[in-house]
This record gives C-alpha cells, sequence and structure tokens, in this order.
C-alpha cells in the first residue's frame, strides 16, 4: 500500500511481447492480484492506484478482447474500487 493506504498495482503491458498466453490464464491472474490486493481492510477502503509504465509498449501490446474479457468477468462480481489511474512513460 502507499502512505494513504491504497494497493498500488504495477502494469506493464510491453512484458507481453513474443510471449504466448490465453485469455482465461490472464483473467486467472488478474483475478488473483485483485483478490490479494482486496485483502487488506484499507485497500477495500481507500481502493486501488494502477500504474501503467508505457515506455516500451507498442499499439500491438493492447488486447482489447482480453481487457473486454476482463472488465466484464469483474463488472458486479468483485468489489473492486478504483481511486486511480495513473499512466506514465519515465524517461
Amino acid at each position: 500500500t502507499d502512505g494513504t493506504g491504497r494497493c498500488n498495482i504495477f502494469i506493464d503491458p510491453s512484458v507481453v511481447e513474443g510471449q504466448e498466453y490465453d485469455d482465461e490464464s490472464m483473467v486467472r491472474a488478474a483475478w488473483y492480484v485483485l483478490h490479494a490486493a482486496l485483502e487488506t481492510e484499507s485497500s477495500q477502503q481507500k481502493g486501488i492506484a494502477f500504474l501503467v509504465y508505457l515506455k516500451d509498449t507498442l499499439v500491438r501490446h493492447f488486447d482489447r478482447s482480453l481487457t473486454r474479457l476482463l472488465a466484464n468477468s469483474i463488472r458486479g462480481v468483485l468489489p473492486v474500487r478504483v481511486s486511480a489511474i495513473h499512466i506514465f512513460h519515465a524517461p
């Protein structure tokens, strides 16, 4: 957690470059990360801050079908409070 009690989840879409994965496995991994984040009461109350790192990311790294599947599997099921989404590209 950060100084405000939010859980920080770091996302780097470029790490999937050249990796083979299926959408269901990625959704299971995301569910695991979200469940782990929701174990702390402060994260449940204050929310989760997503830190999206785009330094080596290209448009092809974004899988729209995976994003849609993940969003549809979470919506209305997991009590995830998104407190912030920070998108950055550090020099």
